[in-house]
């Protein structure tokens, strides 16, 4: 009873009642609008917490408030002179499409009984155009289901998840890359792959003192740990050619197996001054391969399943935010992060001989600062890095597609100005350079404009994002592309 008067008075009265408390402020739409100031913008998906890093025990300490959310995205871009892979487009309903591999806000969210939550949510991705090895392209179908659910026992919260993948493939004609089937060049005449993938993952979060006040530092230690339910079987179906021949079939299955993901994780937090978190991810997996073919296909042969590749990584990553108060209604903001990742990748032989080896190493870093004025305005500037720190490139060609070193260089400027208590603007500006190689490199300059509006009522809230850009090579002009995207992102208070 208490939903249905809630949801009447939104209907009748269209959402504009401004009544405290205000609701919590938007989703990922609303950071990225400014200009992606993740260091600095107040909002419920950048605030450190271990939800926002994975662990699926975070649910229940987040504010116990019942609501559905559900975003909406369309990104386009084409590149001249026109190439393989110049057009991609893709649409989502991922909140963020530099995170396709997280699951924060969505879907539905509810605390039933004290101490409980539960969400429940799914999304889809669909990418048109997708470079896939040098010379061919591909449209990709993902759609995944999620159940999670936490306990809060007082002095430990407990949280598990359970996550399901499916994702198919369909490769356009074209050529097929040597290195994908080990001889010369096969022209691709038709292709399809399909995939499933299901992860438990548990986690836990303790808080000590374990009920502080409301301005009392608080630590909070906890982490997950992550497992693949049985195997992730890839089937892909190809029609190949070579020069002369007519077109013959061959199956490929690459079966992942042994996947886990470690997390520790601790913070340390007081309320509205101060956020400091430290986290240490590893991942760990196996790939079996194997091939078949008719008999008397030219160049290739039936290979048996074997261990192919042994993947590993790391990544340790610290960030902080300071909100230092400069008067009674302005806030001076700083956060940054600092973060190292390094994976290894071993190719092995059907006899279990090493074929080739991987390694890389990069580090990753992040500085922003702005002033804040809550419920009036927001502005800031922040400064986003990678750089290689080692690289050992594939010597047998069999990692095409990662550059033996890779530099980026990001400054965003942008902010937000609210407009009345119930409206919001935002903009933002992004200026990119990445380059790629050593010696003789390629650099390009990307720049990116960002708008959007926010509207924000007692039990809903939206988002809406523009995005346009364009993306130029330093040394040869001729090479562009252009990009151009929108988002919508809404969220109801049940």
């Amino acid at each position: 009873m208490r939903n249905f008067f809630r949801i009447a008075a939104l209907l009748l009265l269209g959402g504009g009642w401004c009544l405290a408390p205000k609701p919590s402020f938007g989703s990922e739409a609303r950071v990225d609008s400014a200009g992606g100031l993740t260091t600095l913008m107040t909002d419920e998906t950048t605030d450190l917490s271990f939800f926002m890093d994975g662990n699926p025990a975070g649910l229940v300490l987040l504010d116990h408030k019942d609501r559905a959310d559900l975003s909406g995205q369309w990104f386009y871009s084409i590149a001249e002179p026109s190439a393989v892979g110049s057009v991609q487009q893709t649409l989502s309903t991922l909140p963020r499409l530099s995170e396709p591999n997280s699951f924060h806000y969505e879907g539905v969210m509810v605390f039933p009984e004290p101490g409980w939550a539960v969400q429940v949510g799914g999304d889809f991705l669909a990418s048109q155009g997708q470079p896939i090895f040098t010379n061919d392209t591909y449209t990709l179908s993902q759609y995944r289901g999620l159940l999670r659910t936490a306990y809060d026992l007082g002095p430990v919260a407990l949280g598990l998840e359970l996550l399901t993948t499916q994702s198919d493939q369909h490769f356009d004609p074209g050529l097929f890359d040597p290195p994908a089937l080990g001889g010369p060049y096969f022209g691709l005449q038709s292709g399809s792959s399909g995939q499933d993938q299901t992860v438990i993952r548990g986690g836990f979060v303790t808080t000590f003192p374990e009920k502080p006040a409301d301005d009392q530092g608080r630590w909070q230690a906890g982490g997950y740990v992550g497992a693949q339910l049985g195997s992730s079987t890839e089937t892909q179906d190809l029609s190949l050619f070579t020069l002369g021949s007519s077109a013959f079939p061959i199956s490929r299955t690459m079966n992942l197996v042994d996947h886990y993901t470690f997390d520790p994780e601790i913070r340390y937090e007081v309320p509205g001054r101060f956020i400091l978190r430290f986290s240490y991810i590893m991942t760990y997996w196996d790939q079996d391969f194997s091939q078949t073919v008719p008999a008397g296909t030219p160049l290739l042969t039936s290979i048996a399943s074997f261990r192919a590749t042994q993947f590993r990584s790391m990544n340790a990553n610290g960030e902080f935010k300071v909100m230092e108060p400069l008067s009674d209604k302005e806030t001076l903001k700083i956060g940054g992060s600092l973060a190292s990742y390094t994976n290894d990748t071993d190719l092995l032989n059907p006899d279990q001989s090493l074929y080739d080896s991987q390694n890389k190493q990069w580090i990753n870093a992040t500085l922003g600062v702005g002033l804040e004025s809550l419920y009036d305005y927001l502005y800031g500037i922040q400064f986003k890095t990678q750089n290689y720190l080692h690289d050992v490139p594939s010597t047998n060609n069999t990692d095409n597609n990662s550059p033996a070193d890779f530099d980026s260089y990001q400054l965003a400027v942008g902010g937000e100005k609210w407009l009345s208590s119930n409206w919001a603007f935002r903009l933002g500006l992004i200026v990119e350079t990445d380059i790629y190689g050593q010696g003789s490199h390629l650099q390009t300059l990307n720049t990116t404009v960002t708008a959007g509006v926010g509207y924000e009522s007692l039990f809903w809230k939206a988002d809406l994002k523009m995005v346009a850009g364009q993306t130029v090579d330093i040394n040869d002009s001729s090479n562009t592309s252009t990009q151009t995207g929108a988002q919508l992102a809404g969220t109801l208070f049940l």
